[in-house]
């Protein structure tokens, strides 16, 4: 049983050594990018392991890319994290002095002091910041980690994919994002045009390396989003296993993933490469605080989707109601012809002929639109039925989201 359904089962201590011990390691950008937001011995020990396995390292082109192209911007934020800080504290500190000069009149409270002792500890918070941001490496300038990186993964980075294949690529992704199949799929709602399917591309040159090394992988990721982790009622029980059967049915080679911090502590047990506990600590509360922020940007995400479902609601319901006073309207004009239809019939005169005939000719067109009033009608009730369906959907995705 568990040969047709490998990606749903652990991988046994022995199966995971033979695995350490042939395959090729691989990593996503989000790891490089990471290693500018630990520590510098964190970010050392990390690069010492990637030293140690570096004869059988690979990157896909994709990472490269995506590695080169936001690499500034997490500089710049790593930078800008002092001033960020500091602006807030004034920010707190105009606050709270705000609030103590309320009390100004209080018979007991001494409020200057209090704002004195407020202002000087604000202002020693402060200047060790600035002491700090001025000891903060320029790595736009002169970038020493990025210089490792490359050493380090020199000549050991795949192509990039022509124009035809990105574009089949595309198209496949569109099918398969619709189908929520992995990975990629849940940056189709964070991702605009063709960026949304830079995790699919480097899934794909994945795979094909495999094939032409004849090698397994093991992939290490920082991604927290549920389309690379198989997570249950808030527990991560592993990799997704479609990509595991996926990757093991596309190549007849074995995958694993690991997070960074997973991938670290099992380099000491592996690799038999020293690795210090807090290092290990460090990215993993670095993860943790990620799966934070992507929460909030789901449930925002989330929220906002229903908020617009509901408007989309009432503005339907507002359109059915103009719908159904025409109806209501053809309806009458219908129940009057047909009452002076049966008055012509009655008389024989030529002009009453003439008029039946005009009122036959009215009838039926009235009664066509009257018909695709009622369709319109009907399509709005499926159409809102769905929105509350998808409104449950959404909600139902939160609830289980937040166990995360």
């Amino acid at each position: 049983m568990k040969n047709n359904f490998i990606g749903y089962y652990r991988p046994s201590d022995f199966d995971f050594s033979i695995l350490w011990d042939n395959c090729i390691f691989s990593f996503d950008a989000n790891v490089l990018l990471n290693l500018y937001r630990y520590s510098t011995k964190t970010c050392a020990d990390l690069l010492d392991i990637l030293d140690k396995i570096s004869d059988r390292l690979w990157l896909p082109f994709q990472v490269g890319i995506e590695y080169q192209v936001n690499r500034l911007e997490v500089i710049q934020k790593q930078q800008n994290a002092y001033s960020d800080i500091i602006n807030n504290i004034t920010q707190i500190q105009n606050n709270m002095e705000s609030y103590l000069n309320n009390y100004l009149k209080h018979p007991f409270i001494e409020v200057k002091p209090l704002i004195d002792k407020t202002k000087a500890l604000f202002s020693k918070i402060t200047e060790e910041l600035k002491t700090q941001g001025e000891k903060h490496p320029d790595l736009i300038g002169f970038d020493i980690l990025r210089d490792r990186i490359t050493d380090i993964f020199n000549g050991k980075v795949g192509g990039a994919y022509n124009f035809k294949r990105l574009k089949d690529i595309y198209d496949e992704g569109q099918k398969r994002y619709e189908k929520c199949i992995p990975p990629g799929y849940s940056d189709s709602e964070r991702k605009k045009g063709e960026n949304k399917y830079g995790d699919l591309i480097l899934w794909f040159q994945l795979i094909d390396k495999s094939i032409e090394l004849q090698k397994p992988f093991i992939f290490i990721t920082d991604e927290t989003k549920e389309d690379w982790w198989w997570i249950f009622k808030g527990r991560t029980i592993g990799p997704r296993p479609e990509l595991i059967e996926e990757f093991h049915l596309k190549t007849n080679q074995d995958l694993y993933i690991y997070s960074s911090y997973q991938f670290m502590e099992y380099a000491r047990q592996y690799l038999k490469q020293h690795v210090e506990e807090k290092a290990i600590n460090e990215v993993r509360e670095l993860r943790e605080t990620d799966i934070i922020d992507s929460l909030k940007f789901i449930t925002k995400l989330y929220q906002d989707k229903n908020i617009k479902n509901d408007l989309e609601i009432i503005k339907l319901y507002q359109e059915r109601d103009v719908y159904e006073e025409h109806m209501s309207a053809i309806q009458n004009e219908i129940t009057s012809i047909v009452k002076k239809m049966h008055e012509s019939r009655l008389s024989e005169s030529y002009e009453m002929e003439n008029e039946t005939n005009e009122l036959t000719n009215r009838y039926r067109y009235l009664k066509r639109d009257f018909n695709s009033i009622q369709e319109n009608i009907n399509n709005i009730y499926n159409k809102i039925e769905e929105l509350k369906s998808r409104e449950e959907s959404n909600k139902k995705f939160l609830n289980e989201f937040q166990y995360r």
